[in-house]
């Protein structure tokens, strides 16, 4: 198991929850990954750079060259969910059910999203939870990403 971390201290809990933990693997040899049903591995490489993630869409990192941080993420209604920065060079695997979309996030042009469409960002995006007074027609579950960098969403 690996560990969710705070602050460089180890916690608890284990990084990707109960139900699908992270473990760390290591040695020489080939790791074969699989994809849940109706799934897809999404891999992309850092290259001295940081990444947000939501931990339940997160499937491995490597772990040498790449350093995290776990924290919580306010998505409105008293809620949170676990995300983990990761920040290095190195290969990010992704497990979603959708394809990946990148869109840009500008200073003074802030984009309201799903807030279970977000998958992460880079750049300095502060995603906020929306309130229904707030939100277009008074919808629910919104989040408001302001800030410039780049927001991952997946079109749920």
């Amino acid at each position: 198991m690996l560990p969710r971390q705070s602050g460089g201290k180890a916690s608890a809990e284990s990084l990707g929850g109960v139900a699908s933990p992270l473990v760390r693997i290591d040695g020489d040899g080939e790791l074969v990954l699989g994809a849940r049903a109706e799934h897809g591995i999404v891999a992309f490489a850092l290259a001295n750079e940081t990444v947000v993630l939501r931990e339940d869409c997160l499937l491995g990192f490597e772990l040498a060259p790449i350093a995290y941080h776990s924290a919580k993420l306010a998505v409105g209604d008293g809620e949170s969910a676990h995300v983990v920065q990761l920040h290095g060079t190195g290969v990010v695997l992704l497990e979603l059910l959708e394809r990946l979309q990148a869109v840009d996030v500008t200073e003074g042009h802030p984009a309201f999203v799903r807030r279970d469409a977000l998958v992460g960002w880079t750049g300095s995006i502060a995603p906020r939870p929306v309130s229904p007074a707030e939100g277009p027609s008074g919808q629910r579950g919104l989040l408001n990403l302001v800030g410039t960098g780049t927001a991952l969403l997946t079109p749920r």
